[in-house]
């Protein structure tokens, strides 16, 4: 069984709301053997210094908790960053920190999230067009280690809107690179049911020969940690698809 959490976030993050040792605690209570804490940093929003600041106290937590917990489950200091292909000399720098695993995501276009409801439904088309290059930049880019929540536009339009060469391209660069598609299961708690990626999504990941996914809640508060992981895990090696997590920046399966 896929005793891991991938993606969670405490208040070292922004929008967390829970201390990370409350969080591995919590792990614990549910008999989770791995815990992949992945904090933000989106440069859109937040200045590299301020990032430079938390992440010294990210660090220092981090080392304390698995010296406190090691012996009883294996903690990750990960990052998710936004748009990093746009922030390259701050990538630079965030690549010889002590990171574990590297998340890249897209969270805003033109200085707007993503995942706010915040345009008028004609613009949704343009909008997802707009969100799907994109990430077909950062995967171009490369230099992270997955991908993060990858349709996670349907939060913030409200459908699901896609061009199929678009996407063929986007996971075909992901294969090339060997970057992982993480499955997101926030997405069955914020739009219809479905994680990020959805099904249909998957089944093209797999079919083009993508193989490596990781799972991640998106934990922000105490109820969404490790929230529908088991029952993904068991749909995604139906699929044939090798769930894994990462340590060190190397992918390993569970």
């Amino acid at each position: 069984m896929y005793r891991a959490d991938t993606h969670v976030h405490s208040t070292f993050s922004f929008d967390g709301r829970v201390k990370a040792e409350d969080l591995v605690l919590l792990a614990l209570e549910k008999g989770l053997t791995f815990l992949s804490f992945t904090e933000h940093l989106d440069l859109c929003t937040q200045s590299f210094d301020d990032f430079l600041t938390m992440e010294k106290a990210f660090s220092k937590e981090i080392a304390r908790l698995s010296s406190r917990y090691g012996d009883q489950i294996q903690i990750v200091k990960g990052l998710e960053f936004a748009e990093p292909h746009r922030y390259q000399k701050e990538l630079l720098a965030v690549e010889k920190m002590n990171f574990g695993y590297l998340l890249g995501a897209v969270h805003f276009i033109d200085g707007r999230s993503v995942a706010r409801k915040e345009l008028p439904p004609k613009e949704n088309e343009e909008h997802a067009k707009r969100y799907y290059e994109e990430l077909f930049s950062l995967v171009t880019f490369g230099r992270v280690d997955a991908v993060a929540h990858f349709d996670h536009i349907r939060r913030g339009i409200g459908e699901d809107r896609y061009q199929l060469s678009t996407l063929r391209d986007i996971f075909k660069e992901m294969i090339r690179k060997d970057i992982v598609l993480e499955v997101n299961t926030s997405g069955i708690r914020r739009t219809n049911g479905e994680p990020f990626p959805s099904r249909e999504k998957v089944l093209l990941y797999r079919s083009l020969g993508g193989n490596k996914v990781t799972i991640g809640s998106d934990t922000h508060i105490e109820s969404n940690l490790y929230q529908f992981v088991e029952e993904t895990y068991g749909e995604l090696t139906l699929l044939g698809l090798t769930p894994g997590v990462f340590s060190r920046r190397t992918f390993v399966t569970r």
